[in-house]
């Protein structure tokens, strides 16, 4: 079963690795013909390409600082289950050596 988190950090790594294609893809596609077509300044095209990929660099950068500390939270709630079984695994275990030891164990007495 997966956690509905995980999901949801799947779905955006997907979004991010297609914006990865897309974006380069779109904006030399649309800056081409904006240059050949209309004579648009290359130095126009450059800076915009710069502030393009600023931006997006600000927001990735904050995404993953957001995704690590989902994945902090996540790794906590997991320490903390890991602890609660451990435990019951220990009362467990208690459990087991009284009830053995209360046993005698007889190998030709059946």
């Amino acid at each position: 079963m997966e956690h509905p988190i995980s999901n949801a950090l799947k779905s955006q790594i997907k979004k991010w690795q297609l914006y990865s294609i897309a974006a380069p893809i779109g904006f030399l596609s649309v800056a081409a013909v904006v240059y050949l077509q209309y004579g648009t300044p290359f130095d126009n095209l450059f800076y915009l390409a710069v502030f393009i990929f600023g931006i997006t660099c600000i927001v990735w950068w904050h995404w993953c600082l957001i995704t690590m500390g989902t994945m902090l939270q996540i790794m906590t709630e997991t320490d903390k289950h890991f602890d609660k079984v451990s435990e019951e695994l220990s009362i467990l275990t208690k459990i087991i050596e009284e009830t053995n030891k209360k046993k005698k164990f007889r190998l030709f007495d059946n």
